[in-house]
């Protein structure tokens, strides 16, 4: 009866032991098959070309810093793919005077270029003396030479007459040189035939307001000046295109030409 009773107790333990002895293994291969699963995967991914989830679905992560020259850690620059934004490329050198690129496609509008400078024409000049007068303090009247620089012109007569009608400049009108010739008096015409000149003038030179001594004044003033070209000998005086044979109502003759030598009666 003992016997038999101690068999029983074994029966019963066996199917226990068999129970635990599978879960084991099973435990076993599963950790095997974990331990396996990733080379093998990687290997049939790679046999299949397919990329490595860990690679696809990894995050986009800021590059690792690098150590700079002086050994601190600095973070790395990203790299235009990480991060998602377009550099600029630094232009090609561009010819001086070219107009800069915008970077959209599209040349900017070039600078309006600074107006040219343009150089003076030098300006050609040549002597002249004019023929003023100065009055003494007894009222005496002498001619007075002045010498000007004027510039060239076609009609160097008429040019000196024009400056001896503008009168005196202010330097030697302090210096005590006056013009009697009468103020708005134009040259309207200059004729040359031989060696007299004839001048044709406008109404105003007929009358003078120191009368007499004015008007012979003013006679020698463009007598002399005239006569200082070498090819005139003679002035021929007219009034508004015309011959006449005095000057003012006391008369001062221009009836017929005159030069230095006259009377001027």
């Amino acid at each position: 009866m003992i016997e038999t009773g101690m068999k029983k107790k074994k029966r019963a333990a066996s199917p226990t032991l068999g129970c635990l002895f599978w879960a084991a293994l099973v435990l076993v291969l599963v950790a095997v098959a974990l331990a396996v699963r990733e080379p093998v995967l990687r290997n049939v991914r790679k046999v299949l070309g397919l990329s490595s989830p860990a690679a696809s679905s990894a995050p986009d992560t800021p590059a690792a810093t690098q150590p700079g020259a002086g050994g601190s850690g600095a973070p790395a620059a990203a790299s235009p793919a990480a991060t998602g934004t377009a550099t600029t490329q630094p232009a090609a050198s561009q010819p001086a005077g070219a107009a800069p690129s915008t970077g959209t496609g599209t040349a900017a509008p070039a600078a309006p270029s600074p107006p040219a400078t343009v150089a003076p024409r030098a300006l050609h000049t040549r002597s002249a003396r004019l023929w003023f007068v100065k009055v003494d303090d007894e009222g005496a009247i002498e001619l007075e030479p002045v010498s000007r620089s004027l510039p060239v012109g076609d009609s160097p007569l008429r040019d000196n007459l024009a400056a001896l009608l503008a009168g005196p400049s202010a330097a030697e009108t302090d210096s005590g040189v006056v013009s009697l010739i009468p103020a708005g008096t134009v040259v309207r015409s200059v004729t040359m035939k031989g060696d007299t000149a004839t001048i044709d003038f406008s109404e105003q030179f007929r009358f003078n307001a120191l009368g007499i001594e004015g008007l012979r004044a003013e006679l020698r003033q463009v007598i002399w000046v005239a006569t200082e070209f070498p090819t005139v000998s003679r002035v021929q005086v007219l009034i508004d295109g015309k011959r006449v044979d005095y000057l003012g109502p006391e008369g001062a003759a221009v009836g017929s030409p005159l030069g230095r030598d006259s009377d001027f009666q």
